[in-house]
């Protein structure tokens, strides 16, 4: 398989099988591209159709239906617009993708496969995890839509849609005529002798990802090591956990009083605008045992709400 660029699913399961010498499955691989962290890879014939999609910047602003003597309550144009959005690929709120019948070719060769939320690829791949994956699940995780199966050329990002020749193509008698999109059907299902795998390249990147070193954490400044759940958290409050979770009861027990002494009774003693100083909280501290790098942390912490 060195040898190979692209490898179906049942290939790449074994590859990963072997190089991370643990059993890896096709649905393994299919519910890693749900999760995006595999990019699958579609291999087309030659005798598929695709129409590209542009992204329609006003796609979310469609003309009010209008009226007319045949049709008095616009329902023709609502009609139209429910057709043209089966159609339209929704990325989100803003983004939306529409296919554009004047660009309509024949596609065939390595394409990339993306799982697009709200896009038949989620519902595509979904109903090959069997009972990996439930329906119900897919339509939890993302809602898929009705439009046809999406290719991703690599080298340039551009969106593709499968189709095929509707059955009334054929039925004009003027066989010249400008691209529609009655002209064409999408492709829910994946075309004959079409297969989907990964390429070698996807492949290594995320054998890469999965055997990196984990990073070394940044030394702190006094030299401790401190719990991976501290570490978005400030140098001082990290030493103020280290002083009231190491064990030793005393100096939690230290903190509170320090705390109870020089904030909670003040309004008591009418000294609501002074703060009480560092210093004078670190030598009360340290007139009870508290060591000197706990004691010189633990006031700048100590304020009306941390009580």
């Amino acid at each position: 398989s060195g040898l190979k660029k692209w490898l179906t699913l049942e290939d790449s399961a074994k590859y990963l099988s072997l190089a991370l010498g643990e059993p890896v499955e096709t649905k393994d691989l299919i519910q890693l591209s749900l999760e995006k962290s595999l990019a699958l890879s579609i291999l087309l014939p030659d005798t598929v159709m695709a129409v590209k999609y542009k992204h329609n910047p006003e796609a979310h602003e469609p003309e009010p239906p209008t009226q007319s003597g045949l049709d008095p309550f616009g329902l023709l144009d609502r009609l139209e617009l429910m057709h043209r959005l089966s159609w339209a690929l929704v990325l989100d709120e803003k983004t939306m993708y529409e296919p554009d019948f004047e660009d309509v070719r024949r596609v065939s060769g390595l394409w990339g496969l993306p799982c697009i939320e709200r896009s038949n690829n989620i519902t595509l791949l979904g109903s090959r995890l069997k009972s990996a994956l439930t329906q119900s699940h897919i339509s939890h995780e993302a809602k898929p839509g009705f439009g046809p199966i999406i290719i991703q050329n690599s080298a340039t990002d551009e969106l593709w849609g499968l189709v095929e020749f509707s059955s009334t193509v054929f039925d004009d008698e003027v066989s010249e005529h400008r691209p529609r999109r009655r002209d064409y059907v999408p492709i829910y299902e994946l075309p004959k002798d079409t297969f989907i795998g990964v390429s070698q390249t996807e492949l290594q990147r995320f054998i890469g990802a999965l055997q990196a070193p984990e990073p070394t954490p940044e030394p702190s400044p006094d030299g401790e090591h401190y719990p991976p759940q501290l570490e978005a958290l400030s140098h001082k409050f990290q030493q103020l956990y280290m002083a009231i979770a190491g064990g030793e009861l005393p100096d939690l027990e230290a903190a509170i009083n320090a705390w109870y002494l020089h904030w909670h009774e003040r309004p008591a003693r009418g000294e609501r605008d002074t703060y009480p100083k560092n210093p004078n909280i670190q030598a009360w501290l340290e007139d009870r045992g508290v060591s000197r790098n706990k004691a010189e942390s633990i006031p700048p912490l100590i304020r009306p709400k941390w009580g």
